[in-house]
C-alpha cells in the first residue's frame, strides 16, 4: 500500500447524516492524492527502481454535485444530455 492523503468535505446532499452519495459516511472525497504504485509505473514502461511518482486530482465533479444537488456522479459521464441540461441555467 502506497501512502496517500485526501481532503474530504461534509456531504451537502445529506448534511453528513449518511446517504448513498457519500456511501453512508457523511463525507465526500474532494482532493485525493498519493504515491503512484510501482506496478503502475512498470506497466507504463517506467523503471520504478529509478523513478517514483505522485498523483493528485481536484474533484470538480464533486463540487458541481454539491452546487446542483446531484446525487449520482455517474450522471456526468452518462452522455444523457437531457438529464444534464436540467442543471444549466
Amino acid at each position: 500500500m502506497e501512502p496517500g492523503f485526501e481532503l474530504d468535505i461534509n456531504c451537502a446532499i445529506c448534511g453528513g447524516s449518511g446517504c448513498p452519495t457519500c456511501k453512508q459516511s457523511g463525507w465526500l472525497e474532494l482532493l485525493p492524492c498519493g504515491m503512484i504504485h510501482p506496478n503502475v509505473l512498470k506497466m507504463g514502461g517506467i523503471d520504478p527502481e529509478k523513478y517514483t511518482g505522485f498523483a493528485f486530482g481536484l474533484g470538480l465533479t464533486r463540487l458541481a454535485m454539491m452546487k446542483y444537488n446531484i446525487k449520482d456522479i455517474r450522471l456526468f459521464n452518462s452522455g444523457n444530455l437531457k438529464q444534464l441540461r436540467q442543471f444549466v441555467k
